[in-house]
């Protein structure tokens, strides 16, 4: 690999890290600073509180993936990220300024409106990285990934508790971090920035070629069912989706993409509030501490198997049956948490080890694990003018169903874990929650029947 495809590769890691580390280093201290720093002192009602914390990001993301095929028309997917990331840091440090929660939605709609990496990110990966390091490009995404839904929770305890509980510290210790993002993606994407570079050398210029070919035939069949007015610019987002309901493949997996996508966000949500609520409300009553500790721990063989599984995936284990193993494992791992709640009706040491080696497996075998190879067989499946539209389709799916799940898990979650109205029932209430995000795994699962690997 050269040292150019390094920088550059490391470089957009980077960048991608930090919005990861903003968005999820508040998930095992969230209850803490609804709280202490904005005055949520009722139990159930920061459980809503909560929802709408995580929900007005997700909204903004929605939002967003609409907007950014089409700004893209008008300015290059370099200055698009640029002026993202510099809007996200901006209103990151804003949320620090005040304590009216309104504000705070507000500010955080702005900044998932904002994320789109997982958008135009995605179609820059085509541009500055050769055909043969892409695949590396979309595993190291979702690394950081990794790094900030299960790495993050335990840096952002240690950071809440080094500041004592100082909410505002808190983000300007991220704001900085976004600082330091900027001032490299101007460095490499601009001041020391060549197109020419991304030929690479003779052995990628080959793979591009073929690349090139397997595109123009692309063009070609998608002309056929969108038109002859098809390629004289950007696909739009009403393009994509009438592409998808053509191709059936292309649809099931966009489905499979955003149902999965949508279980990952919302898993986080549910499984901090029910680990931490307390034994008395039919929870497990561990701490932020142990819990943000227990992610860090799943952080290390998650990450491995996203590292080394591009050695084996697809030469030895087809796309398939590698997602649909995670897919039975995460669905497993799930329900199994609140029936350890129910075979062991006392809080022992013997349960909370169980409790722990559970959520480890789930968080090990999150979507993210195989997230990067749907993502990259999605993006070969359509040609390079339709690929940031295929990528805003998908995000937009995504956040969508992230959105609504969290919206109806947390007033189920609510509903179920505190309502007295529920007596003896809460004891089955509380499995609704978690049904609804079982009931995700089954439908990808079923779409899967028919990959060929």
């Amino acid at each position: 690999m050269s040292s150019t495809q390094i920088i550059r590769l490391s470089t957009f890691t980077y960048i991608n890290l930090v919005p990861q580390i903003m968005g999820y280093w508040l998930v095992a201290v969230l209850p803490d600073i609804l709280e202490h720093s904005l005055n949520v002192t009722d139990p159930q009602e920061r459980t809503r509180v909560g929802s709408r914390f995580y929900i007005s990001y997700f909204s903004g993301m929605i939002i967003g993936s609409l907007i950014w095929p089409t700004l893209i028309k008008y300015m290059s997917k370099r200055n698009s990220i640029l002026y993202a990331i510099i809007l996200q840091g901006l209103f990151n440090y804003l949320c620090g300024q005040t304590t009216s929660l309104n504000l705070i939605y507000l500010f955080r709609f702005i900044m998932g409106g904002c994320q789109n990496l997982n958008t135009v990110g995605k179609d820059f990966i085509f541009e500055f990285a050769t055909d043969i390091y892409r695949q590396y490009a979309f595993s190291l995404r979702t690394l950081m990934s990794f790094i900030g839904a299960l790495a993050s929770p335990f840096l952002g305890y240690l950071i809440y508790s080094s500041v004592d509980g100082d909410f505002a510290k808190c983000l300007y210790v991220i704001s900085c971090l976004y600082l330091v993002g900027i001032v490299l993606f101007i460095l490499v994407f601009y001041v020391f920035y060549d197109k020419k570079d991304s030929a690479g050398d003779n052995k990628d210029k080959k793979v591009d070629a073929e690349v090139d070919e397997e595109e123009r035939q692309l063009v070609a069949k998608t002309r056929e069912e969108l038109g002859e007015d098809y390629g004289k610019e950007p696909t739009g987002l009403m393009q994509m989706i009438t592409l998808c309901l053509k191709r059936p493949f292309l649809r099931d997996l966009v489905i499979v993409y955003a149902l999965t996508g949508g279980v990952n966000r919302s898993i986080m949500f549910l499984l901090i509030f029910f680990l931490e609520a307390s034994w008395d409300n039919n929870g497990f009553g561990i701490s932020s501490m142990n819990v943000s500790f227990i992610s860090l721990l799943s952080f290390i063989p998650a990450s491995l198997i996203v590292i080394f599984s591009p050695k084996f995936v697809p030469s030895k284990i087809g796309y398939g049956t590698y997602i649909k193993f995670f897919i039975l494992t995460v669905a497993i791992s799930l329900i199994g948490i609140p029936i350890l709640r129910d075979l062991i009706p006392s809080q022992s040491s013997y349960l909370m080890i169980l409790v722990y080696i559970l959520q480890i497996i789930l968080l090990t075998t999150v979507p993210k694990v195989y997230s990067p190879f749907i993502n990259y067989y999605l993006n070969k499946l359509v040609d390079k003018n339709s690929r940031t539209a295929l990528n805003s389709f998908t995000y937009l799916l995504s956040n969508i169903v992230a959105a609504l799940t969290i919206w109806i898990v947390g007033i189920m979650f609510a509903w179920s874990m505190y309502s007295e109205n529920l007596g003896q029932w809460r004891t089955i209430g509380k499995y609704f929650s978690f049904l609804i995000i079982e009931s995700y795994l089954i439908i990808s699962y079923r779409l899967l029947s028919h990959f060929k690997d």
